[in-house]
């Protein structure tokens, strides 16, 4: 049985605005009536005070009401994480956040392992959260007393499979445009000016370094930038 969201994190709260239990109710009867991203990130700015609330209050309450809303299914809770990345993804730049949602995920499931295991994968696959991420999870002081437990293993092999399919997928295509490179040169040599020919070399040692730079962007998830230098 999960954890109840707010159970513990409520008490002695000093009074103020709306307590994170009420709000949290208000949220899970907007995500169960399946509500836009845009409500919910209405209601967040409205009432979550990362003053009084805490700085992780607005992260903690959505996730949080959406692992509760889905805890009947994985469908379930994959599809509300669907309708609600844009309000997730917008909080989970810095891998701190990135940490912060493994910790919630794995507090609210600790007594599923398989839960806390297939979860983690899929935010992994959402987007959500990055490998470097995963592995700050794993090696931080609270976790690391528990890493006998083969769940831990099972979310690292995971967290390394992703990362080295993403370097294996960009490898081909940075080797499919060289390729192409070489094929240019082989079909159109005596055809093109020796201007036209460096045009064309330069043009594809771009989208090779385009494309090695996605390979790094998509490991570290960082912005792409754009244009040649």
């Amino acid at each position: 049985i999960p954890c109840v969201p707010w159970q513990s994190q409520t008490s002695g709260q000093a009074a103020g605005p709306k307590p994170l239990n009420e709000l949290s109710a208000d949220l899970l009867r907007m995500i169960n009536q399946r509500l836009s991203a845009d409500d919910v990130e209405t209601l967040l700015d409205t009432h979550v005070d990362p003053k009084h609330h805490g700085g992780w209050a607005r992260l903690d309450l959505l996730f949080l009401t959406i692992l509760h809303a889905g805890r009947q299914s994985y469908s379930h809770v994959l599809s509300f994480l669907t309708t609600y990345k844009p309000c997730l993804k917008a909080m989970v730049h810095q891998i701190e956040a990135q940490v912060q949602l493994l910790r919630l995920l794995h507090e609210y499931w600790k007594n599923s392992p398989q839960h806390r295991w297939i979860l983690t994968d899929k935010l992994q696959a959402f987007n959500l959260v990055t490998s470097k991420a995963v592995v700050a999870f794993i090696f931080e002081e609270a976790t690391v007393p528990k890493l006998h437990m083969p769940t831990y293993h099972l979310i690292m092999r995971n967290a390394l499979h992703r990362s080295l399919q993403t370097t294996r997928s960009v490898e081909v295509a940075i080797q499919k445009t060289r390729d192409e490179i070489e094929r240019i040169m082989e079909n159109e040599d005596g055809d093109l000016s020796e201007s036209s020919m460096e045009t064309q070399k330069n043009k594809m040692e771009r989208r090779i370094k385009r494309k090695s730079t996605d390979c790094v962007a998509a490991r570290l998830r960082l912005p792409r930038h754009t244009g040649d230098r």
